[in-house]
């Protein structure tokens, strides 16, 4: 894994307030993001340059892992969210490119007042209260959150900070 270089990512997160995600367990789940996908595209050249990749990608899925998958210099975070991608004109065997996205709930950084409040907008759309009593009282979930605000999210990420590599999509 290596911090990426200077190239311009831009992601296009239009009418994307209302994302239904289904949590049927609490530590991992999925929502279809087809039906948005072109609203939520991103574009890079890095991965062009670098894997011999695409550049511009349509949103396909999301997922939630409450314990991130992925860690950044050994460290795990509270919650990972992982947008995966499909390659618009896939090039050498590259069909897919992920975004993790890494909460952490204790040590950040912080935020002008316009970040905090999508962030704050988007975990109370996500409803992830719910989830973390049903896992705190192991007992089973079929909750869907029915307006999940991702796309004020997407709008307010760092996306000058981030780490690239080539694996699978997990």
């Amino acid at each position: 894994m290596k911090q990426s270089s200077d190239d311009k990512l831009e992601i296009s997160s239009n009418d994307l307030e209302n994302v239904m995600v289904g949590w049927t367990h609490g530590v991992v789940t999925t929502a279809d993001l087809s039906p948005y996908y072109r609203n939520m595209n991103f574009t890079s050249n890095f991965a062009k340059s670098s894997y011999g990749a695409g550049t511009t990608y349509m949103a396909h899925k999301i997922k939630f892992s409450l314990g991130s998958e992925h860690s950044i210099e050994g460290k795990f975070y509270d919650l990972e969210m992982q947008i995966i991608y499909i390659a618009k004109n896939p090039q050498n065997g590259h069909m897919y490119s992920t975004i993790s996205v890494l909460f952490n709930r204790t040590n950040y950084q912080k935020l002008e007042h316009k970040q905090e409040n999508a962030i704050d907008d988007f975990f109370t759309s996500l409803e992830l209260k719910k989830v973390t009593e049903a896992n705190k009282n192991s007992v089973p979930l079929n909750h869907t959150a029915q307006k999940v605000k991702i796309g004020s999210l997407m709008k307010n990420l760092n996306l000058k900070r981030r780490w690239i590599y080539a694996g699978s999509t997990t």
